[in-house]
């Protein structure tokens, strides 16, 4: 550069070009300066970047566009930068891992055209994602790393953001000295640059430590000291602070304190829409009245809590299918740019791509084909098993009707003679008595279906098995013991049988043409529709429709 200056200023004097010299090198520093100021600037605008907005899935194809370019061009800093920002995308997100080998592609590419203020933006965000995912150590091994270059560059307010850093990665870690060092730090340079934001959230930091520390009163004066703070004012800092000291407040009894403090952090929270801070808040408001016994108050503010915690739910929704649309359209995206890819290589060669094409197309028509059959015969399949089912169960109808009689023939002289069944037994011997007790259980067990059978009392949807052993003169311990010894069921799978049974019965006659399915499952001795289909489709193996709709198409005279 000297020697342009001295061949273009050769006629000058040395004082007037030394000047001029001068202003050339302020110029290029100044540049410099600026140039690192809007680097920033697009970070932050990256960063902040509202994630509802429609257009956030072209911004990141767009990006993804540049990258791809920027890759095969082998330009490093158009790779870095785009990775860095793709990075910054996909940590709002909340996909950590991607954000992370995207931030790692961005450092390696900084690092070897040595762009120091961008190697700092992202190592503060490799040192904040792996702090999300409480990976403490790496994120302070990248915040340290951080720091060597934030010195070299002397730049107080990314410093300053170090420190803080630092001394949240510490304070998490349990390394008390080592914290506080480096939050005194950053108060220093916080009042040096007269960064009153910035201070808020170094003495709530410290605040907070010293909470967790339960040690209230340092922890108190470092959150005063945030909320006497002028100018600048974070609200969530302010309103998170007041939450802290009535947190300190209630644990030390000071309930009244307690009181006054949560009601300001809510009002706080209130200005800004802050529904999780909310929330939060108002746990706390619900455990100080608790403590206080003010029992009248709680209702509301409950039902205030409950208003929040939807609204909490609902943006918290919205937010969710807002991301997973835009990683639906990105990975939409991704499959567009491998087929070209794709596409881009069989072009290459005419011959070679008209080939790929021919056989990639008889591969999807063989696929298609293929899927297509399996689709067919799977519901030829199901349809065969189906018809089967409804024949068999057609079959079981029949069978049924015939032996209705016979078998009310043979209970009929199987209970002749028999009387009703008691808990009273005769001492015997061990086996005598077990054979008397089984035969006692089979006659119940008859004496049951007999009743059943005759009266149709399962019918009636609130047939119990009290009822049953009351017309029985039995218990209904004994009477259960019988059914489940004899039937392998229990009582209600044994009643269920008996209703299904007549729900069938009703459906292949021509009466379920003038009743709908729900006044047959009625019928049959069910109170709920939704109960009625669960228990057919369990026995009959299908649902209660397409029985009735295939019965007689399927039933063979």
């Amino acid at each position: 550069m000297k020697s342009s200056v001295s061949l273009k200023y050769n006629n000058l004097s040395g004082q007037k070009a030394f000047i001029i010299f001068l202003l050339l090198i302020l110029n290029v520093i100044q540049g410099t300066a600026q140039h690192d100021v809007d680097k920033y600037e697009q970070y932050s605008k990256v960063y902040n970047v509202n994630i509802k907005d429609d257009s956030i899935a072209d911004y990141m194809t767009g990006l993804k566009t540049k990258l791809e370019n920027a890759i095969e061009e082998k330009e490093d800093f158009q790779i870095a930068e785009n990775s860095l920002f793709l990075g910054l995308m996909y940590l709002r997100l909340n996909s950590y891992d991607i954000a992370t080998d995207y931030y790692l592609t961005a450092l390696n590419h900084f690092k070897l055209i040595k762009d120091t203020t961008y190697i700092i933006h992202t190592l503060r965000a490799l040192s904040f994602v792996n702090s999300l995912v409480n990976n403490d150590s790496i994120a302070l091994r990248y915040s340290l790393e951080n720091l060597h270059y934030c010195e070299s560059v002397k730049d107080s307010f990314l410093l300053e953001k170090n420190y803080i850093n630092l001394g949240i990665c510490y304070s998490k870690l349990d390394d008390e000295v080592t914290a506080i060092k480096y939050f005194n730090k950053a108060v220093e340079f916080g009042e040096r640059l007269n960064d009153t934001v910035l201070l808020q959230r170094i003495y709530y930091n410290i605040g907070s430590y010293y909470e967790k520390s339960k040690d209230y009163t340092r922890a108190e004066h470092f959150y005063y000291k945030g909320l006497n703070i002028e100018k600048g004012k974070d609200k969530q800092i302010i309103a998170n602070i007041y939450s802290s000291l009535s947190m300190i407040a209630l644990n030390r009894g000071n309930y009244e304190k307690a009181l006054t403090n949560i009601k300001k952090a809510l009002e706080i929270a209130e200005s800004y829409g802050g529904y999780k801070d909310q929330e939060t808040f108002y746990k706390t408001y619900i455990s100080i009245l608790i403590k206080m016994g003010k029992t009248k108050n709680l209702l509301t503010v409950f039902d205030k809590y409950s208003e929040i915690q939807n609204k909490g739910f609902n943006a918290d929704k919205a937010e969710q299918i807002a991301k997973m649309k835009i990683l639906y359209e990105l990975d939409q995206f991704e499959s567009e740019i491998e087929l070209l890819t794709a596409k881009n290589k069989l072009n290459q060669s005419k011959l070679r791509a008209s080939k790929n094409r021919l056989i990639i197309a008889g591969v999807v028509i063989f696929l298609v084909m293929i899927i297509l059959v399996s689709t067919a015969i799977q519901y030829f399949r199901i349809k065969k098993s189906h018809k089967k089912i409804v024949e068999e169960n057609i079959k079981l109808i029949k069978a049924e009707e015939k032996n209705t009689e016979l078998q009310k023939i043979i209970l009929n002289e199987n209970l002749s003679g028999i009387s009703l069944a008691t808990d009273s037994h005769p001492v015997n011997s061990s086996r005598e008595t077990q054979n008397e007790e089984a035969k006692n259980i089979e006659e119940l067990f008859l004496q049951v279906k007999s009743l059943l059978e005759t009266e149709k009392l399962y019918t009636n949807p609130d047939i119990s098995i009290g009822t049953l052993a009351k017309k029985l003169n039995s218990n209904r311990t004994y009477l259960s013991k019988a059914i489940n010894t004899v039937s392998g069921k229990t009582f209600i799978e044994f009643i269920n049988e008996y209703r299904i049974a007549e729900a069938k019965r009703i459906l292949y006659s021509k009466e379920s043409d003038f009743i709908t399915i729900e006044a047959i499952g009625n019928k049959a001795g069910f109170n709920s529709k939704a109960t009625f289909f669960r228990v057919f489709k369990s026995v009959a193996g299908v649902t209660p429709n397409y029985f009735q709709k295939n019965a007689r198409k399927y039933s063979f005279h």
